[in-house]
């Protein structure tokens, strides 16, 4: 069963996720999820590994593997353009909503 994102258990997480590897917290799928996520990120002119791909594919069938690629490639896309772009993201003083 999956974690509830909604609850206190999933905040500690976000906290762990940049050592997600010595946390020893993380789920096997959830460390699939990001050491896919590490691959799509660094990726090379060489491409993907068979090896890093099959790693994936035990974790996930190909077309929950297929939405991961894509959920990664669109956050990948909005930090290149942030990156690229003198952008600032509006910050509420208030606590409200933007």
């Amino acid at each position: 069963m999956g974690r509830d994102f909604h609850s206190l258990e999933f905040v500690p997480l976000l906290n762990l996720v940049a050592v997600w590897r010595d946390a020893g917290v993380f789920r096997a799928r959830e460390m699939a999820a990001l050491a896919w996520t590490e691959v799509l990120t660094g990726v090379t002119p060489a491409g993907v590994s068979e090896a890093a791909y099959e790693a994936a594919g035990q974790e996930f069938a190909e077309s929950e593997l297929a939405f991961l690629t894509a959920a990664i490639a669109s956050i990948n896309e909005w930090n290149r353009i942030c990156d690229g772009l003198p952008v600032t993201l509006p910050i509420p003083q208030d606590g409200g909503k933007v």
